[in-house]
Order: structure tokens, then sequence, then C-alpha cells
């Protein structure tokens, strides 16, 4: 996500056109070029031209937006690891309340499992929406290191030798 001020920001991606997949957009829109549509390696508006105007960001995958439409406001939302038919009961509002009063919190996943070529349903609590980064360490004076051995070991020895 990227917060960007310009005068217009439009006319500034379509000059690196080629760096972008404007394929999503309505055909109507001046940006609109199928050229690098689905082309691995181009940068895509999420958005597909609509404005986004409140984005929640929780974690990496985990993210809420509310975008301003000629359909009105509409929600959309991404969370990595909990099930497409649990994701969608989250709304907007549930990723604001967890960034402002971050709790873990768990979902149920229903699947179906076999075992020795049985096949069972399974109800599993899954964690859900959270905020709390568990690949980062965050030392005392704000600065943060990936959890990587390199990363440990330079802490360890800057702390404790």
């Amino acid at each position: 996500m990227l917060e960007i001020e310009t005068a217009d920001i439009y006319r500034d991606l379509k000059q690196h056109k080629e760096l972008f997949d404007f394929s999503g957009y309505p055909k109507q829109h001046f940006c609109y070029d199928p050229t690098n549509n689905k082309v691995i390696g181009k940068f895509k508006d999420e958005a597909n031209g609509d404005i986004i105007i409140e984005f929640i960001g929780l974690r990496a995958k985990m993210y809420s937006y509310k975008v301003l439409s000629e359909h009105g406001i509409q929600e959309k939302h991404r969370a990595k690891g909990i099930t497409s038919a649990a994701s969608r009961k989250l709304n907007h509002a549930d990723y604001l309340q967890q960034l402002n009063l971050p709790t873990e919190n768990y979902q149920k996943n229903r699947r179906i499992g076999s075992t020795l070529h049985k096949l069972y349903s399974m109800e599993v609590d899954k964690r859900g929406l959270c905020s709390f980064d568990d690949k980062r360490f965050i030392l005392e004076n704000g600065n943060y290191f990936l959890y990587t051995l390199q990363s440990i070991i330079n802490i360890f020895i800057f702390y404790f030798i």
C-alpha cells in the first residue's frame, strides 16, 4: 500500500504503462490497456481504478479497505490463512476493532479430511484476524529485526556480550 501525493496519479502511472497491468480498469477509463494482462512481474491496481477511501492493514496479506466506486462504497478484504467461508463473515469493522483492541481470536474452519481412506468432516479452530507480527522482533528503541538466525545472533551479541 502506497500513499502518493500528486496532482493526477493516473497521468503519472500512464507515463510508465510498461510497468503496470491496467487490464482490470473499466474500458472507458483512459488508463485502460489490455497489453500487460496477467503478465508476471507487472504492478496491478487492486482497486481497478476506484478510489480507496479507508485502509486497515493488520499484517502482511491481512488487510481490509473501502473503495468509492460507481456502485457506492464497497468493502474488500484479504485474510491469508482463513478459509473463504470463514472470511465471508468478516467485515471492515472487524479489522478496525482488531487494530484498535488487538486480541487473539479464532475462526472455526470446517473441512473434509481423510485418514486411512476414510473421510471425516473436521472442525478446526485456527487463528483468525491478528495484528500481532510474529515474524519480527521489536527492540525497546523501536528498531526491529526479522527472525533469522543471523539477526538473533546479532541481538544476543549486542545485548549480552
